[in-house]
């Protein structure tokens, strides 16, 4: 791997979700580039919203920064106060990590907010989360929204 010694052992896991457990859906014509913020907050919480009304279950969304999460947040929250929302904080201890995780519970509902590259980043790989899926057999997994412009929206 770049930047670390030879000697750096690692290790490749396999995936705990089935092919048939995955469905992505792409936005193209939302920016979620800074300079696009603004204009971006209701069309993404009109999006979170018609996905969680036709398929309610636990979701975790991830934004590119806390402000942005805040911004989006406090949004739905005021467009949508049916829907149950969570949300990762600046300086959350074990406790509050391990409280956020537990929300996702199987059979459970909501929207967990959490930012990329944070400590939740990381967590598909190793928590579990119910997830509606098309598959009837799915036991556990997770449903992800990601507010990135490396993937959505026009190049501007």
């Amino acid at each position: 791997m770049l930047g670390l010694p030879e000697e750096t052992q690692c290790l490749d896991v396999a995936s705990p979700f089935s092919a048939e457990q995955l469905h992505v859906q792409v936005v193209r014509n939302l920016s979620t580039r800074y300079q696009h913020r603004d204009a971006s907050l209701a069309p993404i919480c009109q999006l979170m919203a018609r996905q969680y009304a036709e398929r309610p279950g636990n979701y975790l969304a991830f934004f590119s920064s806390y402000q942005y999460l805040e911004q989006v947040l406090q949004q739905l929250r005021r467009d949508h106060p049916q829907i149950p929302l969570w949300t990762q904080s600046r300086q959350m201890d074990e406790a509050a990590r391990q409280g956020f995780i537990e929300r996702f519970q199987v059979g459970g509902l909501g929207i967990g907010f959490a930012v990329l590259g944070g400590v939740f980043g990381e967590c598909a790989c190793h928590c579990k989360f119910s997830h509606p899926s098309r598959n009837p057999t799915c036991r556990s997994g997770w449903a992800a929204f990601r507010f990135s412009h490396d993937h959505c929206g026009p190049r501007a």
